[in-house]
């Protein structure tokens, strides 16, 4: 891999440099990122994930795949410039980015890709903060689509932060009664607040590539503070910003020679963000399974031990 930017980087690294949180309401460190149109859902969807209708004998289910499904989550912007700057400062958020560590935890984020959703994956392999700001990001990773797989660079630009709801009392009990096993959390590794940040992301793949394309879009990352002062990439909630995915991308890839735009998401939970797109994506509560209905689309592999990235250098971030 390339340790230079490429040439559309050069600039936009430039520009993330000089971004400084501006004064005021909206809890924005850059300005507002122009609306992507990306992959929605339906009207159909609009009930996913939501407990079936009551019966006078049978209860709401309140959990799925582990995840609280109350839908009344709300996020708190945080407004004050002064908070923002001081958790971006004292928090670099380069290893929750970087989801390839080159250990045995390792796996690739997931989502679709086009009208047809076909399955796409996605891995950053190297994140850096800038030297300049604390709220912006240098990125290289690897796509894989069917069997193409393109190297990329790019950049993460953080522009808002939120704290989000905890866990209920009766939430928790929720996720005991529902699970086959028990977590337990030593005090120190206790869970003491929950954040979401958003930022604008922009990809660059080799313009030598063929097919070369240009990513345009935004992520959300929903983080999970402990007492000890550790943050984790992680929600209970199946309706928080990301939508049970965890950490979730959206937006555009742009053919740089037609122009074209293909819509795709990806996130690093695809069990839980999967049904947004498809209904009927998972299917089972305990032993889940992805429906064999969306094999044709990529999706029969998805349980196989494939380290693809494994097979390229080890990038060496020098941006």
């Amino acid at each position: 891999m390339k340790k230079t930017l490429y040439p559309f980087l050069l600039a936009l690294s430039v520009v993330a440099c000089q971004q400084h949180p501006p004064e005021g309401q909206g809890g924005s460190v850059a300005a507002a990122a122009a609306s992507v149109p990306v992959i929605g859902t339906s009207a159909k969807m609009q009930s996913v994930g939501k407990a079936p209708a009551p019966a006078d004998t049978m209860p709401p289910v309140p959990v799925r795949f582990s995840m609280v499904l109350r839908t009344d989550i709300r996020s708190r912007p945080v407004t004050d410039s002064a908070d923002i700057r001081g958790f971006f400062g004292k928090h670099d958020l380069a290893p929750l980015i970087q989801n390839i560590q080159r250990n045995q935890y390792d796996r690739s984020m997931n989502g679709f890709l086009g009208p047809n959703s076909y399955r796409t994956e996605v891995v950053i392999t190297a994140a850096r903060r800038s030297p300049q700001t604390p709220f912006a990001y240098f990125v290289e990773g690897l796509t894989r689509t069917k069997k193409r797989i393109a190297p990329f660079q790019g950049q993460i630009a953080f522009d808002s932060l939120a704290i989000e709801p905890m866990l209920t009392a009766e939430d928790e009990q929720n996720i005991k009664n529902w699970s086959m096993m028990t977590t337990v959390r030593l005090d120190d590794d206790k869970v003491v607040k929950r954040y979401s940040v958003k930022g604008k992301v922009m990809l660059a793949e080799p313009p030598a590539a063929a097919q070369a394309r240009l990513f345009d879009g935004r992520v959300v990352m929903e983080l999970e503070l402990t007492k000890q002062g550790r943050l984790y990439v992680s929600t209970p909630f199946l309706h928080g910003p990301s939508q049970g995915g965890e950490q979730k991308y959206a937006g555009h890839w742009k053919d740089s020679k037609t122009g074209q735009l293909t819509p795709t998401v990806w996130v690093q939970s695809i069990i839980g963000y999967g049904p947004f797109i498809h209904e009927d994506f998972v299917i089972g509560e305990r032993d889940i399974e992805i429906n064999p209905k969306y094999a044709k689309q990529g999706w029969n592999s998805y349980w196989q031990n494939d380290e693809w990235w494994a097979k390229s250098p080890k990038p060496k971030l020098n941006l």
